[in-house]
C-alpha cells in the first residue's frame, strides 16, 4: 500500500509545514518536516530538522533513533554512536536504536562492541531484523550468519549464504518474486538493486539505482553506506552516483 516517495514525501512536507505554522515548537512537526526532506534528498535542511526535533524534545527515543540513522546515512559515524547511545540511555529496551548503535560501532572499527551489541538485540527481540546475522556475514562467519537468519526465518540471508557458497537459486526466487510483486503494489528499484548485487550482476545493479536516483525511490538514500552495495563501491559508476546525491 505504500506510495511512491515522490508523491509520499511531498504531501508529508506540506502536511508537516502546515503543523508548524500552528505550533512552530511542535517537536512532531520538526520530526516529520526532517523525514519529508531526507527522503528528498535534502541532507542541510532534514538536519536542521532533526535538531529542532531534538531540542524540542530530548526525550523522545524515536527522534534520537531517526536522527542517528540520518547521521548513518551521510556516513557520520561518530555522530550518530553519540545520538543512538542518548536514546538509549532514555529507552534501552528500543531495538531500532540498538541497531543504529551496532552499525555505528562496526563502521567506526569496533567490531567486537558491534557483536555484543546485536547479541543483546536478540535477548531483547529475537525475531529483529537480522543485523547480527549481517555481522557475521561482512566478518566472513558464514556458518555462523546462516544459523542466525534459519533462527529467525530470513529467507534472503539464507540466500545470500547459499550464493556465496555457489548456489544462487534461492536470490533468484527472491528476484522473481519481486517481479510478481510490482505488478501489483510500489516496490522500490532499490530492493531489485539490492538482489542483483548479491547475485554479482553490477550492470542490472546499476541500472535500478539510476532509475532508484531519478525517482527518488526507497532506500537509495543508504546507497554511500548501505553494507548491501558493498560489492559496488570500487565501481566508478557508484562514486558518480554518490555524488549526484551529495553525500560524498
Amino acid at each position: 500500500g505504500f506510495l511512491p516517495p515522490s508523491e509520499a514525501a511531498p504531501r508529508m512536507e506540506r502536511h508537516a509545514r502546515k503543523a508548524l505554522e500552528l505550533d512552530p515548537d511542535l517537536a512532531d512537526g520538526h520530526f516529520a518536516l526532517a523525514g519529508s526532506l531526507f527522503l528528498q534528498f535534502e541532507w542541510a535542511g532534514a538536519e536542521v530538522e532533526f535538531r529542532k526535533a531534538v531540542e524540542s524534545n530530548p526525550g523522545d527515543a524515536q527522534i534520537r533513533q531517526l536522527y542517528a540513522y540520518f547521521l548513518l546515512t551521510v556516513g557520520r559515524f561518530d555522530e550518530a554512536l553519540t545520538q543512538s547511545a542518548q536514546g538509549m540511555r532514555i529507552d534501552p529496551f528500543y531495538p531500532w536504536l540498538s541497531m543504529n548503535h551496532a552499525w555505528a560501532l562496526f563502521e567506526l572499527g569496533r567490531v567486537e562492541e558491534a557483536l555484543a551489541e546485536a547479541r543483546q538485540i536478540v535477548e531483547i527481540e529475537s525475531a529483529n531484523p537480522a543485523i547480527l546475522g549481517r555481522l557475521y556475514l561482512l566478518l566472513g562467519r558464514q556458518q555462523e550468519a546462516l544459523a542466525e537468519f534459519e533462527r529467525i526465518g530470513w529467507e534472503e540471508g539464507i540466500a545470500r549464504v547459499r550464493a556465496l557458497r555457489g548456489d544462487p537459486s534461492g536470490l533468484r526466487v527472491l528476484l522473481g518474486r519481486l517481479h510478481k510483486d510490482a505488478q501489483q503494489r510500489y516496490v522500490s528499484p532499490v530492493d531489485f538493486a539490492r538482489l542483483h548485487t548479491a547475485l554479482g550482476e553490477k550492470d542490472a545493479a546499476f541500472a535500478r539505482l539510476e532509475e532508484a536516483y531519478r525517482t527518488k525511490a526507497t532506500g537509495v538514500h543508504l546507497l554511500k553506506t548501505s553494507w548491501d552495495f558493498m560489492p559496488l563501491r570500487s565501481d566508478p559508476r557508484w562514486r558518480d552516483l554518490v555524488h549526484r546525491l551529495k553525500l560524498d
